[in-house]
């Protein structure tokens, strides 16, 4: 049984330098703080080189490490909730407006750049359909919570432009569905949610 150089603990399982497990983590801990860059480095340069052993690689680590990873990342987001949840809400709108154009493209209509809020802001944050105030800070599912409506569907041939989207509240979003303005309009049922104009 030979003795750790740094603690002096006797151990079986020495390294070629002759630590112990707990020495051998903090002597690595210290090299990677000494050489981040230098290993970061030449981490890209193999990934770039073999990205199919890579993937190989990775997809054979998550299937030994399922569990571990699954609780790391339970751990991960108890202890950053807060922080989780301020980045997410600083993405709604991006995330939003990412998957309308997607739906659009899928639809084949013209795609259009731009955020929800500008729509918002043009229309005054009133509802087109029914003239109620609308807030987008509202949860969804809530009557007044602003939403994007296309006045023409993307299921009808509609595009995502600024022309033809409008500000709409949840309300008169859901119940619309893919009818065009007109249709909407000449169904008293559908006019319940408000005054519409």
């Amino acid at each position: 049984m030979r003795v750790c150089r740094d603690c002096g603990t006797p151990e079986d399982l020495l390294s070629r330098e002759n630590l112990c497990r707990a020495c051998r983590k903090i002597s690595a801990a210290e090299y990677y703080a000494r050489n981040r860059e230098l290993i970061k480095a030449r981490t890209r340069a193999w990934t770039a080189a073999q990205p199919e052993r890579k993937r190989t690689t990775d997809a054979a680590w998550y299937v030994r490490n399922r569990e571990r990873k699954a609780e790391y990342d339970r751990q991960y987001r108890a202890e950053n909730a807060a922080r989780i949840a301020a980045r997410n809400a600083a993405k709604v709108d991006q995330r939003r407006s990412y998957t309308q154009a997607r739906r659009a493209r899928k639809h084949a209509a013209t795609v259009e750049r731009f955020t929800d809020f500008e729509i918002y802001a043009r229309d005054d944050f009133k509802c087109y359909l029914c003239g109620r105030v609308v807030y987008p800070a509202l949860p969804l599912f809530d009557p007044l919570k602003a939403t994007l409506e296309h006045r023409v569907p993307l299921a009808r041939g509609g595009a995502h432009s600024r022309e033809n989207c409008a500000t709409a509240c949840w309300e008169c979003n859901a119940r619309k569905g893919t009818q065009t303005d007109d249709e909407f309009r000449a169904r008293p049922s559908q006019l319940q949610a408000g005054a519409v104009a």
